[in-house]
């Protein structure tokens, strides 16, 4: 076949290429005519809310086995491992517990607020995570102090 084309002028070429530009675009209409003229109005098999649904359900399948929980905030103290994270008193905050008795503990909010608290002074030291374009991050607390630097893997 590819010695049939090396005969053809240019000219040629091109019209054989403009047939083929664009793809192919098939006509459904006769055949959504012939099932709706059998069965009635067909619905799709799937409506969009369940299709959100199934893709919201693989997506939190996904994140439950990846360990993220798709909150940068959230992920990003995940992934410097500073502690054993349980959830917190609502949706938005996780708890981190740096120790076995989570005595000392950094509660992390979605927004990227924490909360540093020491169980055995009775401390509570509030603070914003703040990201790094690294993937790295800092706790700057409101007393104008702040944390080391902890990476994020």
């Amino acid at each position: 076949m590819k010695h049939i084309l090396n005969n053809l002028t240019e000219a040629e070429k091109n019209a054989i290429r403009e047939q083929h530009s664009g793809g192919m675009k098939l006509q459904n209409e006769k055949f959504k005519l012939m099932v709706e003229k059998k069965l009635g109005d067909v619905k799709p098999l799937v409506d969009e809310q369940v299709l959100q649904g199934i893709k919201d359900f693989v997506n939190k399948g996904i994140n439950m086995v990846t360990g993220k929980t798709g909150n940068k905030f959230f992920d990003a103290v995940i992934g410097a491992k500073l502690g054993k994270m349980q959830d917190g008193n609502s949706s938005n905050e996780k708890l981190f517990c740096m120790d076995d008795s989570c005595e000392e503990s950094l509660r992390v909010f979605s927004n990227g607020r924490v909360v540093y608290e020491l169980a055995e002074f009775d401390e509570k030291t509030k603070g914003n995570i703040v990201l790094n374009s690294d993937g790295s991050f800092i706790i700057k607390y409101d007393d104008g102090t702040s944390s080391k630097k902890y990476m994020s893997k």
